[in-house]
């Protein structure tokens, strides 16, 4: 007999990526302060390279837009009626204003 979870499953899973991606960040955050020789070496580079992460961060975004397009494209083809769009457009307009308070965030 075999035993499905289902959503336990889904769960477990994504527990398990956001626990390494954590970890992975965790790690990076460490070995730089090392490297460089403590917190205050470590914000300094941070502080230099930021136009390098704002770049990296809107490259990131361009390919979420690209991808979002995609799959949004293919849910209008299978559920083409007016509430399969409306729910893509709160999605969308959660999806902007989020990216707007991070980025917002930097800057105060």
């Amino acid at each position: 007999m075999k035993l499905r979870f289902g959503w336990l499953g889904k769960l477990a899973r994504a527990l398990f990526w956001s626990s390494l991606i954590l970890f992975l960040a965790l790690a990076v955050n460490l070995v730089g302060i090392r490297l460089l020789g403590g917190m205050d070496a470590w914000k300094g580079w941070m502080t230099v390279n930021a136009t390098c992460f704002f770049v990296w961060r809107l490259l990131l975004y361009a390919g979420i837009a690209w991808g979002w397009r995609w799959m949004r494209a293919r849910l209008l083809a299978r559920e083409p009626n007016a509430s399969a769009q409306a729910r893509l457009r709160r999605v969308e307009v959660a999806a902007a204003l989020t990216f707007i308070a991070l980025e917002g965030a930097r800057f105060l």
